[in-house]
Order: C-alpha cells, then sequence, then structure tokens
C-alpha cells in the first residue's frame, strides 16, 4: 500500500462530524444506463440520514470500511480553495478522515458540492462515475474520482470526489 501523504489532520477551519459510515452504491452495480441502479441511487440519496456519511464501496481503504462503527469528520481546507473562489457551485475543500470503533483511520483530500435537488446530484454522481472512467469505458477525463455522498446535520446533501493531483 502506498504512503498517503495526507494521513495526518491538516489544520483547516470547520469541521463537519457523521457519526454513521455506511456502504453506498457497490461499484459492481454500477452502468449509467440502467435506470434500476439511476432510481436505486435517487432512493439512496434522498433516503441519506441527517448525520450520514456514504462511501463507494471500495472508495477508501476497504479495512476500514468493513469494520462497524466508523465515525468520519470532514474538516475544510480553505487554503485548498484558492484557485476556485469564483465557484458557483459552493464546492468546499478539504480533508475527509474516517475512523473505525478500532481508531484505525484513513484520509483524503475531498471536494464536496452540495445540492437542493437529489435527482440532480444523483445524475452529476452517475457522470462523474463514468468520465472518471469507473464504467469501464477509457476515458481521457480522470479529473476526480467520486467517493460518495453525505447529509449534514442541518440536512444539506453533498457529492464528495477525490482530489487528484495532476501528475
Amino acid at each position: 500500500m502506498a504512503h498517503n501523504p495526507f494521513s495526518v489532520k491538516i489544520a483547516g477551519g470547520d469541521e463537519t462530524h457523521f457519526n454513521n459510515v455506511e456502504l453506498f452504491v457497490p461499484s459492481d452495480t454500477f452502468d449509467i444506463h440502467d435506470a434500476l441502479y439511476t432510481t436505486e441511487l435517487v432512493n439512496q440519496l434522498r433516503d441519506l440520514e441527517d448525520g450520514t456519511l456514504a462511501l463507494v464501496g471500495g472508495a477508501l481503504d476497504q479495512e476500514v470500511l468493513e469494520l462497524v462503527g466508523n465515525t468520519a469528520v470532514f474538516n475544510e481546507v480553505p487554503d485548498l480553495a484558492k484557485t476556485r473562489t469564483a465557484s458557483m457551485h459552493e464546492v468546499t475543500f478539504g480533508q475527509l478522515i474516517v475512523t473505525s470503533m478500532f481508531g484505525q483511520e484513513r484520509a483524503e483530500l475531498v471536494a464536496c458540492k452540495p445540492f437542493n435537488m437529489v435527482n440532480i446530484a444523483a445524475q452529476e454522481f452517475s457522470l462523474a462515475r463514468y468520465f472518471s472512467g469507473e464504467s469501464g469505458v477509457p476515458t481521457p477525463f480522470k479529473t476526480f474520482r467520486p467517493l460518495g455522498a453525505f447529509r449534514t446535520s442541518s440536512g444539506t446533501l453533498s457529492l464528495v470526489s477525490k482530489l487528484r493531483s495532476r501528475s
């Protein structure tokens, strides 16, 4: 396993805590052209409870995600948004840290995009997975990788994507 340089918490701003981390749309069921997949995705996003983070199977360290009792925190890091100050979608950037009940942590730099409409969030999530190459179709657009979604304690739904370095 490669060393993750972001495994140490980065000092940042606001934190959003999640007392529940669950599995979200297993990656082996993905098909952008399947109406049932889209319907299930909309239902999962709509039914996501406040204070819950839902991650795609295999999105982060599987050893952490398979353990019961996971919690997570999204630590907003305003410095990561310096080139996106004109974002019309209110995207926030930061570090997502998932912690198992045994204290194992997995951290990733992420972008979080809020949505008012579940069906639009589902469409964007599906397209992002398609364009990131997760549909099995080769694509030159691998700029970010969808990890899942969360709903804050105040009810705001956001999609979570992994930030990728340009190398």
